[in-house]
């Protein structure tokens, strides 16, 4: 806790003044610090930028991020919900509701409207009541509680998005979001769209000039009273807002889109950024070593990193030991800690050994597993999927699996970020072998894009272990549990009669990757009532793959998040 830090270091420096220091100058660094402190700690209540009582997210953290996010703040309301809500869906656009649980009572069925149509549906406490900041704990806690209960009671979801009424946080409400597994979201800019006077068209303009990349927007949708007989010049001002950030080249998504995280407890689905979480300076500072000293010279920072993110990453460290504990059981903390740090090392090291690859290493030997089983399948003319998941490094193996062996086109669903993805493959090699289909795009270009792949004869090469977007998913059994995998992969191969070639590529060392090889997996078109029970079938043997090649290299497992959903 921050500000408990905060006020211990004002405090030692205090009586370090008191002893060490001549009482008249002393007495002046003790007002100076004690001014500092008050100041430090008003600024953690009154603003949402300030992370001094609750780690608060008001932006992404990539500089180069398009991409902005849209909320809406005290609805559902009968009136202006509605109109908010079309005018996003005429233009495709998700956006975060932070509801009042008393609103949310009233209207359910608008909660669950915003649900079904992909939006997220954060927590805004349940009275909204303008003393909340100083409300005891205990009273707080239940506040929030209550509006997550409404959430779930009208749409089946309880948020983990949550924005304190007025933006105000009390330090006896720090550790509250730890509690309830809440991530707040601040804000970076406001739509003064609720001050006197505000027209449509100021709201607009303020909105528009004001708003810049990689920030979250504040807008309103109701009363946080509950009161129908109030103007909103949100509702009125969005369409021209959303027409400007598209002319102005910004995306606007939501909160979960924006900074990578689930929307609520119950999906494991996370609105994941795919970007490496090191930011340029880190991500730099690795490439820059790499091209000047070889990726040796990286294994001492790299150690460090992974002891950085075992102390300090606790959700990723959270999820690294569930995982560990699927595979070899309960062990003394120590020995999980150790695990832990050993796992963010390996799959910082394969990232290193990307970045070598990317950058003129030798191609390194390849092994392969199972791949007489599905060789004829990548020999044959037609269409084919090459199906992965985030274990290894995936981003060069599918294109051996095709180009070794045949000469058709290949696509690559993936997200263009500022990660070391495939695009960046292709993009610094110069290599034009194959295509991206970028997973921003939404699910209804990426659909139309892969067909058209296929329909020419060519390979798909896609994840299947982590759902986004629109993809609702399916559980089927995995390590021990019943987890969340993607649907949308198989109702691909259904439609296009596609078989799909499940592999992995686990790098064993610089100059040495293990391609294992399993299916191919067909998913048959079977009459409507069946359609779902096949898809089921084709997730779970994909499943079934992943467990196998998981168990023989779990070190290399690098989908960092609870794929069982509290399973």
């Amino acid at each position: 806790m921050r500000i408990v830090w905060i006020g211990f270091a004002a405090l030692a420096a205090g009586v370090t003044c008191a002893v060490l220091v001549p009482r008249p100058a002393a007495t002046w660094i003790a007002s100076a610090l004690l001014v500092a402190f008050v100041a430090a700690v008003v600024r953690g209540v009154a603003s949402m930028r300030s992370s001094l009582i609750e780690r608060t997210a008001w932006r992404s953290g990539d500089l180069d991020d398009r991409r902005i996010a849209l909320t809406f703040d005290d609805g559902p309301h009968p009136v202006w919900t509605p109109r908010v809500l079309d005018a996003l869906r005429a233009r495709g656009v998700r956006a975060t509701f932070f509801v009042v649980g008393a609103n949310a009572r009233r209207h359910p069925e608008l909660v669950r409207r915003m649900v079904e149509e992909g939006h997220d549906v954060g927590c805004h406490g349940d009275s909204h009541s303008p003393w909340t900041a100083f409300f005891p704990r205990g009273r707080m806690e239940r506040e929030v509680v209550a509006c997550l209960d409404a959430v779930r009671a009208a749409a089946g979801v309880t948020p983990r998005l949550h924005r304190p009424p007025y933006g105000l946080r009390s330090p006896a409400h720090a550790g509250l979001a730890a509690r309830q597994d809440l991530v707040v979201v601040g804000m970076a800019r406001r739509g003064h769209d609720k001050d006197a006077g505000a027209t449509a068209d100021a709201v607009s303009a303020a909105v528009t000039a004001a708003a810049r990349p990689g920030e979250i927007l504040a807008l309103h949708d109701g009363d946080e009273h509950g009161r129908e007989d109030v103007a909103c010049a949100a509702a009125g001002a969005l369409p021209s807002v959303l027409d400007a950030l598209v002319a102005r080249g910004l995306r606007p998504v939501a909160v979960s889109d924006l900074l990578g995280e689930r929307p609520y407890r119950e999906s494991a689905r996370r609105g994941w950024t795919g970007r490496t979480h090191g930011g340029r300076a880190g991500n730099g500072f690795f490439v820059f070593v790499v091209r000047t000293f070889g990726t040796g010279a990286a294994v001492v920072p790299l150690a460090l990193v992974a002891a950085w993110f075992t102390a300090f990453k606790g959700e990723a460290r959270r999820a690294s030991i569930a995982f560990r504990r699927r595979i070899h059981g309960r062990a003394a903390w120590p020995v999980e800690l150790v695990w832990t740090w050993r796992h963010f090392f390996t799959y910082g090291r394969t990232l290193l050994w990307r970045v070598a690859a990317l950058h003129g290493a030798r191609a390194p030997r390849v092994e392969h597993v199972g791949y007489d089983a599905v060789r004829a399948c990548i020999d044959a003319p037609g269409p084919i999927l090459l199906v992965s998941g985030h274990l290894g490094d995936w981003s060069g193996a599918c294109r051996r699996l095709v180009s070794e062996t045949s000469a058709r086109p290949l696509a690559v669903v993936a997200l263009r970020g500022t990660g070391l993805g495939p695009h960046q493959v292709q993009e610094q090699s110069g290599d034009a072998k194959y295509r991206l289909i970028d997973v921003e795009g939404g699910s209804t270009r990426i659909g139309i894009e892969i067909a058209s792949a296929l329909a020419a004869g060519g390979a798909v090469a896609i994840h299947a272990d982590r759902t986004m977007d629109d993809d609702r998913g399916v559980r089927v059994p995995f390590l021990g549990g019943e987890a969340l995998f993607p649907s949308g992969v198989w109702k691909v191969a259904m439609v296009t009669g596609a078989p799909a070639v499940v592999y992995f590529a686990i790098p064993l060392a610089a100059d040495r990757v293990r391609i294992h090889s399993y299916g191919p997996v067909r998913v048959p078109k079977p009459e409507r009532g069946g359609r779902d029970e096949a898809v089921r079938r084709a997730a779970a043997e994909f499943a079934r793959h992943l467990e196998t090649c998981v168990r023989l290299h779990p070190l290399h497992w690098g989908n960092f998040h609870d794929v069982w959903g509290g399973a």
